[in-house]
């Protein structure tokens, strides 16, 4: 069954040192704040935004030809693999699907997968919908140029400057305690900007 396929490859990565010495690896370049590597990708990551947005703003205007396109696809290449790495490392989802699998055995019951599963992609789902995942992944956005509307969404990628400050991160704490307020005052503003625009 694929359940036991399941069991069987989580057990698997359990037992690997090589996995555990890879994601420990990412987990101290992304995420760990005592780590030396996280700071020099910080700074890396800095420069990369920063050219990525220089280089969009002049090619509105200019045409930068093949090397503009393969730097870009080059930073968005960068971009995907960050946030698929950081959606990797924020959880333990191997460690659930065991405990799952242990805790049936103890109580001499069926295992099933998807109650595991359920809780492995709610847990993934808190990191996709925290703000600087959000603006992670707008942050892709701006590569679509046949669409103008997406342009907007490079501010976006001047945002992503906010998760290589470790100061930032409380502020965005706060934004995620605050979101309802935020939300509200959102609609609001946007309902006077379309009736201001509507009376113009």
């Amino acid at each position: 069954m694929i359940s036991k396929k399941i069991v069987r490859l989580c057990y698997f990565l359990d037992d690997s040192p090589r996995y555990r010495q890879v994601k420990q690896f990412f987990y101290r370049l992304l995420s760990d704040p005592h780590s030396r590597m996280r700071s020099y990708f910080d700074a890396i990551m800095i420069v990369l935004v920063i050219v990525s947005v220089s280089l969009l703003i002049y090619q509105i205007k200019q045409d930068l030809g093949w090397f503009g396109n393969a730097f870009e696809i080059f930073i968005v290449t960068v971009f995907i693999t960050e946030y698929l790495l950081r959606a990797w490392v924020y959880n333990n989802s191997r460690a659930i699907i065991i405990e799952h699998f242990e805790r049936a055995e103890f109580m001499h019951t069926n295992f099933r997968i998807a109650p595991a599963l359920r809780e492995v992609i709610n847990q993934k789902w808190r990191y996709a919908s925290s703000p600087l995942a959000i603006i992670d992944l707008l942050a892709i956005l701006p590569s679509f140029r046949g669409v103008r509307v997406l342009r907007i969404f490079l501010l976006f990628r001047l945002f992503k400057l906010f998760r290589y400050a470790s100061s930032v991160n409380e502020f965005a704490k706060v934004l995620a305690e605050k979101r309802f307020e935020l939300a509200t005052l959102g609609l609001f503003a946007g309902f006077i900007v379309i009736t201001s625009s509507t009376a113009i």
